[in-house]
């Protein structure tokens, strides 16, 4: 049903004359022939009988002039897309610039807001446990409120490319250099499931039926 033709004979090595003959026992099945050979194998003539496709490299090269055509009509969408994974990568490994100091104001302003929350307790008299969870819910949202617009600043920051200035001039004001203790009691807390954290999610979580 197919024959690639590419010798090296310095002629044609396939005629009518060999193909007709062949032709009237395939019971009008096409026959496609392909040659690849410079010169050609198969005369010319061979493609005008009936029910054979006859391709040369010439044929094979104006397909593979329309694929690449096509190919390159698509490198600007694809050049789009490798820049915008490119451009999405890159504000990813920016922001990991500031995801420890994240992580640690947040420890910090946890510690200091559970200090407070326990200090609270202690002068009162009588509280009862819902009591207690809803101060300490009013805390831990507080904290979280007033932490929000400066992690979207640092973010932001980070992925336009000044992340670490703004990580530095964050730990000075806020004193953070020394804050691994305090983040390291953070995750000790959650750990071990106590904790003012742990007790204000646990609230929130009750409050809202999360």
């Amino acid at each position: 049903d197919v024959v690639i033709s590419a010798t090296g004979a310095p002629h044609t090595v396939l005629h009518v004359g060999e193909v007709s003959p062949i032709l009237a026992g395939r019971d009008q099945r096409p026959l496609v022939l392909v040659d690849i050979a410079v010169p050609r194998d198969i005369e010319e003539a061979v493609g005008s009988l009936p029910g054979v496709h006859l391709f040369d490299i010439d044929d094979l090269q104006s397909v593979l002039d329309e694929n690449m055509a096509q190919r390159e009509s698509a490198v600007p969408e694809v050049e789009a897309i490798v820049e915008q994974e490119a451009a999405t990568y890159a504000e990813w490994i920016s922001s990991r610039q500031v995801t420890p100091l994240i992580a640690d104001l947040h420890a910090w302003a946890n510690e200091v807001a559970g200090a407070e929350v326990e200090r609270a307790l202690n002068r009162l008299d009588d509280v009862t446990h819902r009591e207690q969870e809803v101060i300490e819910l009013l805390a831990h949202r507080l904290v979280n409120k007033l932490l929000h617009e400066p992690t979207v600043q640092l973010r932001q920051h980070a992925a336009s490319g000044d992340g670490y200035t703004y990580a530095c001039v964050t730990r000075e004001l806020f004193g953070l250099d020394q804050s691994f203790p305090a983040t390291e009691r953070a995750r000790s807390s959650r750990k071990n499931g106590n904790g003012y954290g742990a007790t204000a999610r646990q609230a929130e979580g009750a409050l809202y039926g999360d």
